[in-house]
């Protein structure tokens, strides 16, 4: 009564301020929309400007303030609503008395199935107001801790909006000081509102959720009613069908055996008949099925729905929940899985088929006469053909028949096809609640303690869990799982003890001198083959699968016949012993120091003796910790998991860090194992060791702070990653030594080759032949082409990043608290409303590793376009670079785009500011910009390209790169000449191998007068034609040009085919022209002057 006294007091005090309040909000809101009236658009001065925006803020300050009144005065409402309505829910009175049996049962089967239908979407209506109920007092129960916290928010900024004064010192305009100080007062108003709001709310909460619980109450004796009355329902019409159904069996049985009518047609379609009603029957086996199946689903979902629910509410909770991760692991590892859809998506369709096939039946037998005829069809030709009268009555009777039991098996087969769509939509919302509770699950994983943080406490727990271990109970359910399973488990033990003699006497010997052929045969063309490699990978696998097939056989005779939860643990123990052993043994075998790794792959020896040696020093600790690790793990016991299993836990970090800094040369010793060894970047040990030194101090950190079943779980996706990064290194070296081992054969066959054809050509100019011998170690080549590098790089990186998405993929929901760090918000226009897109922390690594993937992409995915595709079409270099280029900007521009949509930097809100940019920078940038326009324009025309020799100004050299602002020249002299690719549109250029590489020679010769002229022009031409480099067509011309000064000027005009031919042919030329005419006593001009000395008339 005090309670109910206190609540009128609340609401009366605040509903007689609120009108008071309401008044002046309004009067408030048309003053200041009068005052920015009288602003209007103006935007003249930042006065002006900073004034409107106060107004701006004020009207949204004081709407805000009016929302808040709006839902107070709701609240205030329900307050005073809320006695009557506990009263009239109180006085509610349900009965979930007997079912009205003898009511119903005289209902016709038309009726029941009518009442039926009615029943049933009353049940689904009242269904869905209690889910809708469940929904709203979750809503509540949520909102009464998340109202508290508002609450506090509100009186903290309260408080701090009264301490901070308002400084207006450096503003000397009064508008601007008297609109500041209007909206403080607004905003400390809106605050006291609000808090209002929100103290009314918390008192209407408890209410409204009262209400809600009276009301799920009151529905659930309606539901037990109808949930009753349908069953009993159901079950009549089924057996009224039943019957029904049997009475045309019969029926059909009588006609059928009746010999007055015994024709084959119409003895099929009593047959027909007959299959049809035990059809029939069968719906309504499987209409009971199918519910009880769905009423199965609708209970899993009600309980993950409450299982969601429960958590959401401890998630709230969070900061004073201590078993929360335990929990959080416990249902991680009991949420079922999804169900498959298929099979109920072809029960469907199937039904669906057979219901579409009765009715096309139903309308075929409305045409008695076509029915009849394509009836008698197949027995025209019979001789007994019974009198046509007595077969029309039975035609008649079984068609009647017919008709009825299709009529039944409609109906059946619409209620059969009805409980299968609500089964499958009940499947369907039992898939969604289950992938939304395994989100929340992931989300929170890596964010909630799991156990306590390392205390002196652990020293107790540890004490329990020793006492535990060493119960009378504990050691007779050991006792008695190991006994349930002693017989599988000995002959387990008898069937690998002659096997693993077997591949210790005989297979491992094999296996050493399989070993030793391929180190023999390694880099001997002859004799090196892939079958070394794979074999002996092969053979490690196999050894390693006889240690692991065992160990997975006891986990399996364990886990069956589980008897109690000592059963079920060491099953998980033995699962992970099995594979923990798989791989210690696969490694140890692999890095022996004349193993795979070392022989055939020829990794570093020192570095994998060291491996080696490790590997036998650190695995029997790591593999027993990993053991009592999986033990504790699987227990129920939290504190047996939480002391010795995170102990464990622990020391196996610790092992793997001391493992790790040995390989970082932490000491003088480790510093020598890199000698005279080269890696480059993060190919280098240190580095990915320094990596896993840094993970474990990591794991280390998390599981001593309370966090130790996300360290767990983080542990075993990084060893998985680990080992499936190993995979993919063995796929890639494999691959790699067999395009090696082909490349090899391909190049020795050459070089046999051709040594034939030198011994054939010695043999036909009767040269006399030497003994040759072809060194078969290696030819040529010591690795494989580019090409085939690349394309093996790039597809096992594929494999790699796909491999290491769908191991980490079940982490990424767990990374949603990275949307709680919030930096800014974008707003944009979608289908004509405002749509707000926050920026989160999430989104700036989504957008940074956006752009690493955009860098990756154009460094690799050009040069994979050229290997895959454009080297197989008819494609020159310059039009094979032009492509990449472009696909390498296009590739920039798209993933830049990208980048800046994720940031919220949309192009409808940048274009202008673009435009600005480009009128302001297009002075400052014209050459630039001219610069790229023109790099397109060569990308695009072609006038130069990649390996064409051109001459541009005083320099002339070979195209070696075209790039989007400039191209790249060597010149004669081996130096490279950056040129702007303006200059190549702009001024004249000569393209010596654009269209033709054939270029003119021509060499000027003088002689002295008195020469010979047709001797010269003969021997000119005489030493052109001799010249193998000299093209025949078009041929060579040797000119008389004229008279000179002090010689006889020649000119010998030669074509070669390449510009490189040009210097050496001119060398040649003027050596031969030199020797000749030596030969031929023809003088070669030079210029001379003759001076003519007169003496003067005193010298005589």
């Amino acid at each position: 009564m005090i309670v109910l006294l206190r609540i009128f007091l609340v609401a009366f005090l605040f509903g007689y301020s609120q009108f008071s309040g309401a008044d002046e909000l309004t009067d408030a809101l048309a003053t200041l929309q009068g005052e920015l009236d009288a602003l209007g658009n103006a935007d003249d001065s930042a006065q002006k400007k900073r004034l409107k925006e106060i107004y701006l803020d004020s009207r949204r300050i004081l709407q805000d303030n009016q929302d808040y009144l709006s839902k107070a005065k709701l609240y205030t409402q329900q307050l005073k609503s809320y006695p009557g309505q506990l009263k009239s829910l109180q006085s509610l009175k349900l009965s979930s008395g007997p079912l009205a049996a003898d009511k119903l049962s005289r209902l016709s089967l038309t009726q029941m199935e009518q009442r039926l239908v009615i029943d049933k979407a009353k049940l689904l209506e009242l269904q869905t107001q209690q889910q809708t109920l469940t929904a709203d007092i979750d809503a509540l129960r949520r909102r009464s801790i998340t109202a508290r916290d508002d609450l506090t928010r509100v009186n903290i900024t309260l408080n701090e909006l009264a301490a901070k004064p308002l400084l207006t010192r450096d503003l000397d305009n009064d508008k601007i000081i008297e609109a500041l100080k209007k909206r403080r007062e607004f905003r400390r108003q809106a605050l006291i509102t609000n808090r209002q709001m929100l103290e009314l709310e918390l008192l209407v909460i408890p209410k409204k959720l009262d209400l809600a619980l009276l009301e799920n109450q009151a529905l659930e004796p309606q539901i037990e009613v109808l949930t009753q009355e349908i069953k009993w329902l159901s079950e009549q019409i089924n057996s009224q069908r039943t019957s029904e159904s049997e009475q045309v069996i019969e029926k059909s049985r009588q006609l059928s055996l009746s010999g007055e009518w015994g024709h084959p047609a119409l003895l099929a379609l009593a047959k027909n008949n007959e299959q049809l009603a035990v059809k029939l029957n069968n719906y309504a086996e499987l209409i009971n099925k199918v519910t009880t199946q769905r009423t199965r689903a609708e209970s899993q979902l009600g309980l993950v729905a409450r299982s969601y629910t429960t958590l959401q509410q401890r998630l709230a909770l969070q900061g004073y929940d201590d078993y929360l991760g335990t929990e959080i692991r416990k249902q991680l590892k009991q949420l079922p899985g999804t169900v498959d859809l298929t099979k109920t998506q072809a029960m469907l369709n199937s039904a669906r088929l057979e219901l579409l096939n009765l009715e096309q039946e139903k309308l075929d037998l409305a045409d008695i006469d076509a029915y009849l005829k394509r009836l008698l069809k197949d027995y025209a030709d019979k001789d007994v053909m019974p009198p046509f009268q007595p077969m029309a009555d039975a035609f008649g009777e079984l068609r009647t028949a017919r008709l009825q039991v299709i009529d039944q098996s409609l109906i059946a087969l619409n209620a059969y096809i009805k409980e299968l769509e609500l089964y499958y939509s009940m499947q369907n919302q039992l898939n969604d609640k289950i992938s939304q509770y395994d989100n929340l699950l992931r989300e929170n994983l890596l964010l909630t303690l799991s156990a306590r943080p390392l205390d002196l406490q652990l020293f107790g727990d540890i004490k329990q869990s020793m006492a535990w271990l060493i119960a009378d109970d504990t050691q007779q359910a050991f006792y008695k799982a190991v006994a349930r399973a002693w017989p599988q488990l000995c002959a387990i033990i008898i069937f690998f003890i002659p096997l693993w003699w077997f591949f210790q006497r005989i297979f491992w010997t094999r296996y050493l001198h399989w070993e030793a052929l391929g180190a023999n045969a390694r880099g001997k063309v002859n004799q090196d083959k892939l079958a070394y490699p794979l074999g002996m990978l092969i053979m490690v696998f196999l050894q390693a699968l006889v240690v692991f097939l065992p160990l997975f056989l006891m986990h399996w005779v364990f886990q069956y016949p589980s008897g109690n939860e000592m059963a079920r643990t060491l099953s998980f123990t033995l699962n992970v012993a099995a594979i923990a052993g798989f791989i210690i043994c696969f490694l140890v075998q692999i890095c022996r120091p004349h193993g795979l790794l070392a022989s055939q792959f020829r990794w570093p020896e020192n570095l994998i003796d060291r491996f080696y040696k490790d590997l036998k020093y650190y695995a029997l600790p790591v593999f027993l910790l990993t053991l009592i690790i999986a033990f504790c793990d699987a227990l129920v016991d939290d504190t047996l998991r939480n002391s010795l299993g995170r102990l464990a836990f622990i020391a196996v970090c610790l092992l793997l860090a001391h493992f790790a800094w040995g390989w970082m040369a932490g000491t003088r010793k480790n510093k020598k194992l890199y000698h005279e060894q080269t890696f480059k970047g993060f190919y280098h040990p240190k580095f990915w060791m320094a990596l896993i030194f840094a993970e474990q101090l990591y794991m280390i950190v998390m599981a001593a702070t309370g966090y130790y079943f996300a360290a767990l779980y983080q542990k075993i996706l990084v060893i998985e990653s680990v080992l499936w990064l190993f995979v993919c290194a063995l796929i890639f070296f494999l691959s790699y030594r067999g395009l090696l081992i082909e490349q090899r054969k391909i190049a020795f066959k050459r070089a046999v080759a051709k040594r034939g054809e030198m011994r054939a050509q010695r043999a036909a100019t009767g040269g006399k032949s030497e003994s040759e011998i072809i060194n078969d170690t290696y030819v040529d080549i010591e690795t494989i082409s580019t090409q085939s590098e690349t394309l093996l790089k790039i597809s096992v990186g594929v494999l790699l990043v796909m491999g290491l998405g769908m191991i980490w993929v079940s982490v990424l929901p767990a990374l949603g608290f990275l949307e709680k760090f919030v930096f800014w918000s974008s707003s944009t226009v979608i289908d004509g409303e405002t749509v707000t897109r926050l920026v989160t922390l999430k989104t700036l690594i989504i957008s940074l590793l956006t752009l690493g993937l955009v860098i990756i992409a154009t460094q690799n995915l050009p040069g994979a376009l050229e290997l895959l595709v454009l080297r197989h079409l008819s494609f020159d270099a310059g039009s094979s670079y032009a492509t990449t280029t472009l696909l390498r900007y296009s590739i920039i521009l798209l993933g830049v785009t990208v980048t800046f949509q994720q940031l919220g930097m949309e192009w409808s809100k940048l274009q202008w500011l673009i435009a600005a940019l480009s009128v302001g920078l297009g002075f400052g940038l014209q050459e630039i910009v001219a610069n790229f326009v023109s790099g397109l324009i060569i990308l695009f025309e072609r006038p130069i390209r990649i390996g064409d020799t051109i001459t541009l100004n005083d320099v002339s050299g070979t195209v070696s790169r075209i790039h989007i602002r400039a191209t790249t020249l060597i010149d004669f002299n081996r130096k490279e000449v950056i040129v702007p690719n303006k200059t190549f549109i702009t001024e004249q250029l000569i393209n010596w191998s654009l269209t033709d590489q054939i270029t003119r020679l021509q060499i000027p010769v003088g002689v002295a007068y008195g020469s010979n002229c047709g001797k010269v022009l003969e021997i000119l031409l005489d030493i052109a034609r001799k010249n193998t480099q000299v093209l025949v067509e078009p041929e060579p011309i040797a000119l008389f040009l004229a008279f000179g000064a002090s010689s006889l000027d020649f000119e010998l005009r030669v074509y070669v085919s390449s510009l490189n031919d040009r210097l050496p042919v001119t060398n040649q030329i003027n050596l031969a022209i030199d020797r000749r005419f030596s030969e031929e006593a023809i003088v070669i001009a030079f210029p001379q002057l003759d001076v003519h000395w007169y003496r003067g008339v005193d010298e005589k």
